[in-house]
């Protein structure tokens, strides 16, 4: 039900996406927590906190590279 909200504040929409990956990480999807997680920031760049979370997730994966390349986006 979370995913199939909408809403016309892309803000709250990155927001919903970002409460959809929490599920998901608790599910054991990561898939699709990596999937809401690049949604969320797609969707207002300005939220910090999925660039952490998504960065906590790949360097879990050994993606450190990429890791490193979203802490700094969220940091700036």
């Amino acid at each position: 039900k979370l995913t199939s909200l909408q809403s016309s504040s892309a803000e709250l929409n990155s927001m919903l996406r970002y409460a959809a990956s929490w599920f998901f990480e608790f599910k054991g999807n990561d898939e699709k927590e990596i999937f809401f997680l690049k949604e969320s920031i797609a969707l207002d760049p300005k939220n910090v906190f999925p660039y952490f979370k998504l960065a906590q997730r790949y360097f879990s994966q050994s993606k450190n590279l990429e890791a490193k390349e979203l802490i700094k986006k969220a940091l700036s």
